[in-house]
């Protein structure tokens, strides 16, 4: 009997469910979730001080610190301590210039945010919420999307239109930059695992495009048939790719082994979707709805709709960016998630 108590114990700890935090770009403002039970835990304000022009969020690896970017006229990042909810550092700096959306290097020492009007990238360091260096380079036109290879050496740089630039994290200069017609409209970057291939959405070309990271960069295939795709998250496990479309009510998947669209997800909420959160069990993926201001909750299983989350008073207004917070190896009462059944 001990020994089942203790096994319960390590299970419940080592597997306990993580937060989904979420951006509200019509409130300006962060909803956090338990996904255990899909219950709002608390939305932090801006009547707080935190925010303006909000837009994006990433977290440090450990899970303790979530960097809020404020887009243009906020040019700012807000620090948030995931334990309280607090406020703990507002980051401003003159670099900053319509700094949208933010990576944060594995080891949780560095953020690296792109200047779209500023044709800049600029550096953070984490410990101590002050600028590094402001990477300038005329490869840079209208930088937005960014990814950090899974082992923290480079960091992709998407101009919006026509090419992506790697930068050297070890140095913060520019390494290499991959010109190719179909970069159109480049909206976000994801990488496989491994690291081995960049999954790189174009909302111009209405297309995906899959290169490998290695040199010369190839450009393995480009797929079409979307619909002003906006994000794409992969699967745990590497299998899958789930792409948004923010024109259509569908969310496509793609399998990583053949490169090929084997499914299109339709459903009536999957309107004005910016964003996908994928638990780390890669059982569900959290789809918010700007248009609908609500949290879609998708089956991986089934490639289903099981479970939405409704707006709830002034909470999940135009919900725009979802991510799930890494959560610590803290001990927590096991609960069945009974609206996801």
């Amino acid at each position: 009997m001990k020994l089942f108590v203790a096994l319960l114990f390590f299970f419940t700890t080592v597997f306990a469910e993580p937060y989904l935090w979420v951006t509200n770009t019509g409130s300006s403002s962060v909803s956090v979730f338990d996904i255990a039970t899909n219950a709002l835990v608390t939305t932090i304000s801006q009547n707080e001080g935190m925010f303006n022009a909000i837009y994006n969020l990433a977290f440090t690896p450990d899970g303790a610190y979530c960097y809020v970017s404020n887009a243009n006229p906020g040019n700012s990042i807000s620090v948030i301590r995931t334990s309280d909810y607090s406020l703990v550092a507002n980051i401003t700096n003159g670099d900053f210039d319509d700094n949208m959306i933010l990576a944060i290097t594995p080891d949780g020492s560095y953020v690296y945010t792109p200047n779209v009007n500023g044709n800049s990238v600029s550096v953070i360091s984490t410990a101590t919420n002050k600028l590094v260096v402001n990477i300038e380079n005329s490869a840079f036109q209208s930088p937005s999307p960014i990814g950090i290879t899974p082992d923290g050496a480079t960091a992709w740089v998407g101009n919006f239109n026509g090419s992506i630039v790697l930068i050297d994290t070890s140095t913060n200069l520019v390494a290499t930059e991959i010109i190719n017609p179909e970069f159109q409209g480049l909206s976000w970057i994801a990488f496989t695992p491994d690291g081995s291939y960049a999954y790189v959405t174009c909302m111009l070309n209405n297309s995906v495009s899959i290169i490998e990271t290695s040199s010369p960069y190839t450009v393995v295939k480009t797929l079409s048939s979307f619909a002003n795709p906006t994000y794409v998250a992969i699967t745990p496990n590497g299998k899958y790719a789930y792409v948004t479309n923010g024109n259509s009510h569908t969310v496509n998947v793609i399998d990583t082994s053949t490169f090929e669209i084997v499914q299109s997800i339709t459903a009536p909420n999957l309107q004005s979707c910016f964003s996908i959160a994928i638990t780390s069990d890669g059982a569900y993926a959290y789809i918010p709805s700007a248009s609908f201001s609500l949290i879609n909750v998708l089956s991986t299983s089934s490639n289903t709709i099981v479970a939405t989350i409704p707006k709830l008073g002034e909470d999940l207004d135009g919900p725009y960016f979802a991510a799930i917070q890494p959560s610590p190896m803290t001990p927590r009462a096991f609960q069945r998630p009974s609206n996801r059944r």
